[in-house]
C-alpha cells in the first residue's frame, strides 16, 4: 500500500472519530441471540431470510460500485445497521451500502468504513464515512512523475 493512501486512510478515520465521538459501536452491546438452527445462518447466528441473495442481487444492480472508494470489483452488501441489531431491517434497502474488501490502495473498505477496522464493531456514520473519504479522494492531488527526457 502507498504511503499516501495508509496517510488517507488514517486522516479519514481520525477525521471521523474526531467529528462524531464515539463513532464505533461494540458488537457485545447487542443482545445476545440464539443459534440459528438452519445452515442460512449469517453473523452471530442470526438466520439470513431466503430472499436476501435477491435483495442483494438488486441492491449491486443500483450500487455497483464501493461507496467509499469507487471501485467495482470485491463488493460486499454491508449493512448499515446489523442486521443481528435488528433482524426486521436486513432487506431493507435503505440499510444496505456497497463496500468493496481491496479497493484503492488495497483498502478493505468494508473492514476500514462498515467495521472500524474491527468486524466485531460496527460504524454507525458508514454512509457519511464513506462519502466524505470518495470526495477526499476526488480531491487529493498526487505527486506525477514527469515524463522521461529524451
Amino acid at each position: 500500500m502507498k504511503k499516501l493512501d495508509r496517510m488517507l486512510i488514517a486522516l479519514a478515520l481520525l477525521f471521523s472519530v474526531t467529528m462524531y465521538g464515539r463513532l464505533f459501536v461494540d458488537a457485545h452491546d447487542a443482545t445476545p441471540k440464539k443459534p440459528a438452527i438452519n445452515d442460512r445462518s449469517g453473523h452471530h447466528g442470526e438466520p439470513r431470510s431466503p430472499m436476501w441473495p435477491k435483495v442483494r442481487a438488486e441492491h449491486l444492480k443500483n450500487h455497483p460500485v464501493c461507496a467509499a472508494c469507487g471501485q467495482a470489483d470485491d463488493l460486499n452488501v454491508h449493512h448499515i445497521k446489523p442486521f443481528h441489531f435488528d433482524p426486521s431491517r436486513e432487506l431493507d434497502p435503505d440499510n444496505l451500502i456497497t463496500l468493496c474488501t481491496d479497493g484503492v490502495g488495497h483498502t478493505d473498505c468494508h473492514l476500514m468504513f462498515g467495521h472500524g477496522g474491527n468486524f466485531k464493531c460496527a460504524n454507525e456514520n458508514v454512509v457519511e464515512d464513506a462519502k466524505r473519504f470518495r470526495e477526499m479522494l476526488k480531491s487529493r492531488v498526487c505527486e506525477t512523475t514527469p515524463a522521461p527526457k529524451k
